[in-house]
C-alpha cells in the first residue's frame, strides 16, 4: 500500500490509474490484481511472471491521455514505468528491512535492487540503477514533478479507507 501512496504523488502516472480504472469504486479488485502480480513476479516460476508481465504490458499499451496539467501521458512510457518501478522496490525492501529480525546487508540490498530490475525492465523501464543509493537518488530526481492534489488526497482517502476485512470482536 505504500507503494500506492507514494505512486500517487506523480501526476501523470496517478492520470493512468485515475483515467482508466475504477479503483476509487473497486479498490479491493483492484488491489487483488495488483497483489497478484506481486505474488508471480516474486514468488512464481519463470513462465508465470513472464506471463503476468506481458499481461499488465498489453492493458498499459492501450492506456494513454493527458494529465490535471494537460501534460500527456502514456502507461507504458519508461519514465513513468520506471516511477512506479523505483517507488515499488524501496516500498518492498522498506517493509522488509522493517518487518524483518534480520535485515539485509548494503550487499544484499544491492543484489535485491538488481534482481528486481529484471521486472522492471520487462514492463519497459529504463535507466534503472544497481544500487539502494542509486536508487534512492533516482527517487529525489523526481521531486520536482511530484505534487498532491485534489486528486492525490482522495487517492490517499481511499486507500487509507480500505477495510481489510478484520472484524472485531
Amino acid at each position: 500500500l505504500s507503494s500506492l501512496m507514494i505512486q500517487a504523488l506523480h501526476p501523470r502516472a496517478l492520470a493512468a490509474v485515475w483515467d482508466n480504472s475504477n479503483f476509487r469504486q473497486q479498490l479491493k479488485a483492484r488491489l487483488g490484481r495488483t497483489a497478484l502480480f506481486v505474488a508471480s513476479t516474486t514468488y512464481g516460476g519463470v513462465e508465470l511472471a513472464t506471463k503476468s508481465i506481458e499481461r499488465v504490458n498489453a492493458i498499459h499499451a492501450k492506456i494513454g491521455g493527458l494529465d490535471q496539467q494537460g501534460k500527456p501521458y502514456k502507461a507504458n512510457e519508461p519514465d513513468l514505468l520506471r516511477w512506479v518501478h523505483l517507488i515499488e522496490t524501496v516500498s518492498f525492501l522498506n517493509a522488509y528491512q522493517h518487518l524483518t529480525l534480520r535485515p539485509l546487508s548494503m550487499a544484499d540490498c544491492n543484489r535485491y535492487v538488481i534482481e528486481m530490475n529484471t521486472v522492471g525492465e520487462m514492463l519497459g523501464a529504463s535507466n534503472l540503477p544497481n544500487t539502494l543509493p542509486e536508487l534512492l537518488q533516482a527517487i529525489e530526481q523526481y521531486a520536482p514533478v511530484l505534487t498532491f492534489d485534489q486528486r492525490t488526497r482522495e487517492t490517499l482517502q481511499s486507500i487509507e479507507n480500505y477495510s481489510v476485512g478484520f472484524a472485531e470482536k
